[in-house]
């Protein structure tokens, strides 16, 4: 073998420095500089999210109140709310309550039909009759109010009239629904 000159000698020793050099940037100190910047990404983030979580125990009488009033809110909507479990008891308490404000306002029905339910969301599901009644004028508008005044939540749709020409008789057809929270 040949032995090396002092030119090849400093190169060698160049080499060298630059591949040390190129393993301690790239696989020493750049990794410990993302690991540096993670930790303070991180520890910036737990800092804002202990700040609020601070904030809102601060401010847990707040939000104690708030929910004690949106349940206060919530307990006089539920008893607004049919008071049966299931749909076609729902529906025999929804007509129950329109015969009783037929009879009061001397309405007659002449036909009720229950139409199938239909859920909102998974608690509550609505409960829909089909009425036709006879009644005059005065009636029917005194019938209409005793239904948007009871106090349970009944909703008054497809609401049409057909009318006698020679009587003051009226005959409305309409749906009416209540609402049931379900079990």
């Amino acid at each position: 073998m040949r032995k090396l000159g002092k030119r090849d000698k400093r190169a060698i020793a160049a080499g060298g420095a630059l591949i040390v050099l190129y393993l301690l940037i790239f696989h020493l100190v750049i990794p410990l500089y993302e690991a540096q910047a993670e930790v303070a990404t991180g520890y910036e983030r737990e800092t804002k999210f202990l700040e609020k979580a601070m904030q809102t125990l601060q401010q847990k009488d707040v939000y104690a109140s708030q929910l004690e009033e949106t349940n206060g809110v919530l307990g006089q909507y539920q008893n607004r709310l049919l008071s049966a479990r299931d749909s076609s008891s729902a529906a025999v308490e929804l007509e129950e309550i329109i015969r009783a404000a037929a009879a009061e306002n001397r309405v007659s029905l002449t036909k009720t039909s229950p139409l199938p339910e239909k859920k909102i969301g998974d608690k509550y599901s609505k409960v829909t009759l089909q009425l036709n009644l006879d009644g005059d004028l005065a009636a029917t508008t005194g019938f209409l109010y005793a239904l948007s005044a009871h106090p349970k939540f009944l909703l008054v749709e497809d609401f049409g009239v057909s009318k006698f020409r020679n009587q003051a008789l009226v005959q409305p057809r309409m749906t009416v629904s209540g609402y049931i929270r379900l079990s």
